[in-house]
């Protein structure tokens, strides 16, 4: 997810407090964790999800004591799976993908349902309630909602999620089912210009993800009104 607009806006926003959880969906070196785990403090707590062996050390050593590094894939079932890489160190460690492209080398990794995840981490006897989920799992984020069920329907936390269409499809789902998901939950998308987000329709996320070039995507804030 390299969109400094949002980076920006989420170092000046108060959507993040003090004390708040957040999940990190796709981590890789922490752009996006450095940044969640200044808003939250030493009074939070970030869990950032990397499934490379190398990346996940990488992003270890750049994050304070309040974020944990789960070396694991966010999906649609508790279990294994392949994560399929770059085929370089240089590229793994800022390219990997549950989805195959162009021929990359393949790693036996864990995966685990966020809904999983947050029932295994309770507060209270109770799941923890992220206040805001971040998901660049470069076209895999339709098995991850599928996996994401209660925490979906519980309307807590508001998400920012890249739809990358040409990955969606490769990995045999689509924009438009990522969208549906999040309709049926009932959450609202939101883009962003000049470092502002602004409310819009689906139809017009998607009609922007899928005109993108095969190597670009929209990121997108999702919350329920």
């Amino acid at each position: 997810m390299n969109d400094g607009s949002w980076r920006a806006w989420l170092k000046r926003s108060d959507v993040i407090q003090p004390g708040d959880i957040v999940i990190d969906g796709g981590a890789n070196i922490g752009d996006f964790t450095t940044i969640f785990a200044d808003k939250v403090g030493p009074t939070g707590y970030v869990y950032a999800f990397e499934p490379h062996p190398a990346t996940a050390v990488q992003l270890r050593d750049r994050v304070p004591p309040h974020v944990q590094v789960i070396p694991a894939a966010l999906g649609a079932i508790d279990g294994t799976g392949v994560l399929f890489t770059g085929g370089d160190s240089k590229q793994s460690s800022q390219f990997s993908s549950l989805v195959s492209h162009h021929e990359p080398t393949p790693i036996r990794i864990s995966l685990m349902r966020l809904d999983t995840f947050l029932h295994s981490h309770c507060q209270d006897h109770a799941p923890i309630r992220p206040s805001f989920i971040k998901l660049d799992v470069q076209g895999a984020e339709a098995n991850v909602l599928l996996g994401a069920g209660e925490a979906l329907a519980t309307g807590h936390a508001m998400w920012l999620i890249e739809l990358w269409a040409h990955g969606l499809r490769v990995a045999g789902s689509s924009a438009e089912w990522v969208a549906t998901i999040f309709m049926q939950a009932l959450y609202h998308p939101w883009l962003i210009e000049n470092e502002d987000p602004y409310q819009v329709e689906w139809s017009v996320v998607l009609k922007e993800a899928n005109e993108k070039k095969e190597g670009a995507a929209v990121n997108v804030l999702v919350r329920r009104a």
